[in-house]
């Protein structure tokens, strides 16, 4: 809990200090004074600041999940089509095996966009070194009482030391590479406190495979009209 507001509070300090970086640099960017070379390095600013702003949307993330954020009917299928749409890389080969059938879990709003982000982030980041670049995902009913997702990819593997720790707060392999540590763990949170699990299969050198399993929720998102 402790953790959890100075993770809120930096947060919220960070957003004040990017606030009037972006303003300045969105400024400069409609300059029709400045240079197309300069107006690149501009660009690059306002995308460094967009990074930082997700982090800080990745703190506040991790700060919140054990607070009561209210919970409503997700048709888990549909946001897990929507977004698989523009996930993979170019250099990614992308393979699927989702149902067509709806499937609903009582969650947070966004929860599988935030869920199949962060895991294919990790995915793609896995296979960056690696010839063979495939990543799965599949998603289905087990029994009438949960579903299951399971996002596998051909990457480079978690090693036993790494497999105790991946899903501690701010625990990072990524060395000096961005990476802020919280993905797993607010995943792993998203899930759990939805009455889900997660867990991970992984064999260094041959990819790694997250299996999670969340409650279904019979009612369907009621048509407020």
């Amino acid at each position: 809990q402790s953790l959890g507001m100075m993770a809120s509070h930096i947060a919220h300090e960070f957003n004040n200090y990017l606030t009037p970086v972006l303003i300045y640099a969105e400024l400069l960017e409609n300059d029709e004074s400045i240079s197309s070379e300069n107006q690149e390095m501009i660009h690059e600013i306002t995308k460094s600041v967009d990074q930082a702003s997700n982090l800080s949307k990745e703190l506040l993330a991790f700060s919140r999940q054990d607070t009561g954020v209210r919970l409503e009917p997700l048709n888990f299928t549909e946001e897990a089509v929507s977004i698989v749409r523009q996930l993979a890389p170019a250099a990614i080969m992308l393979k699927t095996e989702i149902t067509e059938e709806p499937l609903y879990v009582l969650g947070r709003r966004r929860m599988a966009e935030h869920i199949l982000m962060n895991l294919c982030k990790n995915a793609f980041q896995a296979m960056e070194k690696t010839e063979r670049k495939e990543l799965w995902i599949r998603l289905a009913a087990k029994g009438n009482d949960s579903i299951r997702l399971q996002v596998s990819d051909t990457g480079c593997g978690i090693g036993d030391d790494a497999m105790q720790k991946i899903f501690e707060p701010f625990y990072t392999t990524k060395g000096s590479r961005p990476g802020t540590g919280l993905g797993l763990s607010v995943v792993q949170n998203m899930v759990t406190s939805v009455g889900g699990t997660i867990r991970v299969e992984s064999k260094s050198g041959e990819g790694t495979t997250f299996i999670l399993e969340i409650p279904q929720n019979s009612t369907e998102v009621e048509d407020d009209g």
